[in-house]
């Protein structure tokens, strides 16, 4: 019988599966006491080790003030944060997530729960308070009435109806809103190659076109607005 059956049974076992198996179940205290010796550094590299660890540190240190816009956006919410293991489940979430309807549904859903106001200004970063009020004022239009949501034109519309008065931004308010973002553009750009090499493409274009706009697209619309300003 035995030997009908050998040429169907494994082989004798080699090394490393023979020490497999003479792990398995075994006492973890042992184990571990095993691993932890074999994973000690002798004395030089050790030091290697610190020495390597200690200038990482320096390193990312030295540049805590460098932060990219992405960088300041997960150190002001991190995982500590309510807000910021909402804003967490909501990426994840959305990956799965096949269709715009249930995604918009799931985004109602949780930014309205969450206290975005408790962030706002507490950022270094123009942009990630920028980001902070797009955050708050979407949860606060989320808590808006059905009709409100689905029609916002008419919303505004009974808004003035009942006297409300809508009124441009002054010029001080546009000229440090184009202050803040040329240096946010500056910044950006003198850490990210990439981004640099898109921003100076469209300003190019930007200024070639300057030209065109200045006699025929500003002009159209200064001539609309002052031509519905009179009736």
């Amino acid at each position: 019988m035995n030997a009908i059956l050998a040429s169907e049974l494994p082989g004798a076992a080699d090394a490393a599966r023979a020490r497999l198996t003479a792990a398995y179940c075994r006492d973890e205290t042992q184990a571990m006491d095993e691993l932890v010796a074999q994973a000690a550094l002798p004395p030089a590299g050790r030091d290697l080790v610190l020495a390597r660890a200690t200038e990482l540190v320096a390193r990312v240190r030295a540049k805590a003030g460098q932060q990219s816009a992405v960088e300041s956006f997960m150190r002001q919410y991190d995982l500590s944060s309510e807000e910021g293991v909402l804003l967490m489940c909501v990426a994840e979430a959305l990956l799965r997530i096949p269709d715009k309807d249930t995604a918009d549904k799931l985004i109602a859903d949780k930014l309205g729960e969450a206290d975005w106001e408790k962030h706002l200004g507490k950022s270094d970063s123009v942009l990630v308070n920028a980001g902070t009020w797009g955050l708050m004022l979407t949860g606060k239009f989320i808590d808006l009435a059905e009709d409100t949501r689905r029609n916002f034109a008419g919303a505004l519309k009974r808004l003035v109806a009942n006297g409300a008065v809508m009124r441009p931004f002054s010029q001080p308010v546009l000229e440090a809103c184009f202050k803040a973002s040329n240096e946010i553009y500056a910044d950006t750009s003198a850490k990210n190659p990439d981004f640099k090499k898109a921003y100076d493409s469209m300003a190019a274009f930007r200024s070639d076109e300057y030209l065109w706009w200045q006699v025929a697209e500003y002009t159209f619309d200064t001539f609309q607005i002052r031509a519905r300003a009179h009736g």
